[in-house]
């Protein structure tokens, strides 16, 4: 056994260890009260369903494609493919979809008068790819597609004269035919231009193309991050294929979680019914989390599990306050753990939340707790450090797993696991502290205590059709009448803090803080969807000082709350395009969307 066998072993078991003690210790010391949903009634669980159809409903319209292409042709280039015209043909426009691709294309013609001429191309991955032939007059006997350098995935075809499809060809790889159904549709194939449903937009080149690399055992492209979140995104991939709904599917089904985790959250935090439904309406409606979830991003599974470890976080600082030992807390810390484990193997941001757990342990486990000795202390650190260091760092490491029975790391002569792993680390924090102020991410960057008030959206996608006045666009940011309520909202729960010195208002306000100030000690370029999680917690922060005014019982606020939240919802109706790609007069855009001159997205 090689010493990387040995010392991934030895990983998973010192993981398995620890888990298996934790479960061991929570069936050792049961709590008082077992059922940690004991807040939920029927009613809860009916309206839980009801709030998961309806957005899963509204999120799946124009989330991808779910066809599946015929088998690729690989061009490589030695064998590139050969399009003959059965006759010489005018083409304006050349539609080619490209599957993986690690390196450019040469693209050559030979005209009637036998004149020739090659470019070469950088093209787009898993997307539809455009090349405008502007020659009106002339006419063409073949085309030729070949990979200049690397591997590159050739999946359809679609050639236009005018707005005539031409299928008038054959096409031939290294002189054999290649049989034609394979790359071209007998009608014009349904979205055969880049737009949001039949390509990859933004950063979903780096972790489509990454995703796609550990389904088939290649080299990864992005190791900036931690590969946990490239898995579940390669796993959507495995079940419906390497097109737009699979990478997509599952950063959508954790953003759905989500929208039930808030409603959980928020139903623990306040008791009430109605803060729940709030919190969960206005969540549903915000752009950020409508676009976010519907791309193949990092940010879904993290938010989810960030909300998670907090809502752990809070069970266990509720029962420590009810007079509950620490061993029985142990069923609260070991998911926040788990929780907090997941969420940094997917993206280092989320040491906020461990911060946050690891402050809020230790004040009630040595300020706030008073315990006989020191050996009951110590024991205590032990046990915080094998939950919230050993295990994060086991599991984490476990995550690369996968590499060491790749052919590309077998054949590089590392037999060091744990070296091989360590060394990324650096690479990546040089990357999020230096090198990602010289990468292209769209535009869009922005001050921390600018998300807020939304003066910098980020856009992601945009497709304009020259020939009419359609327009598909994508954007970043908040609702704004949900956005701009944060900073009132975090006035007002400061004073509520101090006036009624409740516990409940202090921890949320400070789990808020932490995942929001330190964003202001970055050096570097930072950018609107960092606020992402945030925002989440400003929406619960939101929805509990609702709750508080409804508890007046004055009939004028009510209706009041209830005007806000369907304002909210217009507003989220009247945006709706903008967030979802879908086809719409690019006057639409501009007349009722463009509310300031720097959000520019047109």
């Amino acid at each position: 056994m090689s010493l990387a066998l040995v010392q991934l072993s030895l990983t998973v078991g010192i993981f398995l260890a620890i888990l298996v003690y934790f479960v061991y210790q929570i069936k050792k010391y049961p709590l008082q009260h077992k059922n940690i949903l004991s807040f939920l009634d029927r009613t809860d669980y009916l309206l839980l369903i009801v709030i998961s159809c309806v957005y899963a409903g509204i999120s799946f319209i124009n989330l991808g494609n779910i066809l599946k292409p015929n088998t690729p042709v690989t061009l490589t280039a030695r064998q590139g493919v050969e399009i003959n015209f059965t006759t010489p043909t005018h083409i304006d426009q050349f539609y080619y979809a490209l599957g993986y691709v690690s390196g450019s294309i040469k693209f050559s013609y030979v005209r009637d008068d036998n004149q020739t001429q090659s470019i070469t191309i950088d093209p787009g991955t898993f997307m539809w790819n455009h090349l405008q032939l502007n020659d009106p007059n002339a006419k063409y006997k073949k085309f030729t597609l070949a990979a200049e350098s690397g591997v590159i995935e050739l999946r359809q075809l679609a050639l236009f004269n005018n707005i005539d499809y031409v299928t008038g060809f054959s096409l031939t790889q290294a002189q054999h035919m290649i049989p034609k159904r394979r790359l071209v549709s007998v009608d014009i194939p349904q979205n055969y231009q880049s737009i949001w449903h039949s390509s990859s937009i933004w950063d979903e080149y780096y972790y489509v193309t990454t995703a796609y690399q550990f389904n088939h055992h290649l080299p990864a492209l992005i190791t900036v991050h931690p590969p946990l979140g490239m898995w579940l995104i390669s796993l959507g991939m495995r079940i419906f294929g390497d097109n737009s709904l699979g990478w997509r599917i599952v950063p959508d089904l954790a953003g759905i979680l989500s929208l039930l985790l808030v409603y959980l959250f928020t139903k623990k935090l306040t008791l009430s019914r109605s803060a729940a439904i709030i919190a969960s309406i206005l969540f549903g409606v915000d752009f950020m989390h409508f676009m976010i979830t519907r791309m193949a991003s990092l940010e879904s599974t993290l938010a989810f599990f960030a909300i998670l470890s907090i809502f752990f976080l809070y069970c266990y600082a509720e029962a420590r306050r009810g007079g509950e030992k620490f061993d029985a807390t142990h069923r609260y810390l070991l998911p926040c753990a788990l929780s907090i484990a997941l969420a940094m193997s997917i993206k280092w941001s989320a040491i906020y939340s461990l911060a946050t757990a690891l402050l809020v342990i230790v004040y009630f486990e040595f300020i706030y707790s008073h315990y006989s000795s020191l050996r009951v202390k110590l024991i205590a650190l032990l046990k915080i450090c094998a939950l919230f260091v050993v295990l994060p760092i086991s599991f984490y490491f476990t995550c690369y797993y996968p590499t060491v029975f790749y052919p590309f790391y077998k054949n590089s002569g590392i037999n060091n696991f744990w070296s091989f792993v360590s060394s990324l680390q650096p690479i990546m924090y040089r990357f999020h502290t230096e090198m990602i102020n010289h990468v292209a991410h769209g535009g869009g960057g922005s001050q921390w205590w600018q998300w807020p008030l939304i003066t910098q959206p980020q856009l992601v996608y945009r497709w304009l059709d020259t020939r009419t006045s359609l327009s598909s666009l994508g954007l970043l940011m908040g609702n704004p009448l949900i956005w701009w309520m944060f900073y009132p909202s975090l006035l007002f729960m400061l004073i509520n803090v101090v006036k009624t010195r409740k516990f409940m208002p202090l921890f949320f306000l400070f789990i808020t803080l932490m995942q929001f100030l330190p964003y202001a000690l970055f050096g570097r370029i930072s950018y609107i969807y960092y606020f992402y999680i945030s925002s989440i917690f400003g929406i619960i922060m939101l929805s509990y000082l609702f709750s508080q005014v409804l508890q007046l019982k004055n009939k004028r606020l009510n209706y009041l709350i209830i005007g806000y939240v369907i304002a909210c919802i217009l507003l989220f109706a009247a945006f709706y395009p903008l967030l979802s790609g879908l086809l719409v007069d690019r006057t639409y855009f501009v007349k009722y969307l463009l509310w300031y001159h720097n959000w520019q997205f047109l």
